[in-house]
């Protein structure tokens, strides 16, 4: 059976109980073939994933710098 993430079917038949040591050996398998799914997604809309945390001073940095050089949380 195939996980949900790459194609199966989220039905109660797709569900196994694995011990820990099983879970992290399909866990290697299925999450570098899940990841390239999520990547072949994003370039064929055209997505690109943020390289490095945001310019300081930017919206998406939760700050912003005053006119007198202060730094203050928005």
């Amino acid at each position: 059976m195939e996980a949900d993430g790459l194609g199966g079917e989220p039905t109660l038949e797709n569900c196994e109980v694995r011990c820990t040591a099983c879970k992290k050996a399909k866990d290697k398998v299925d999450n570098k073939i899940m990841a390239k799914a999520d990547r072949v997604l994003m370039k064929t809309y055209g997505l690109k994933r943020r390289k490095g945390p945001p310019m300081m001073g930017t919206k998406a940095s939760g700050f912003r710098k005053r006119m007198d050089g202060t730094v203050e949380r928005r």
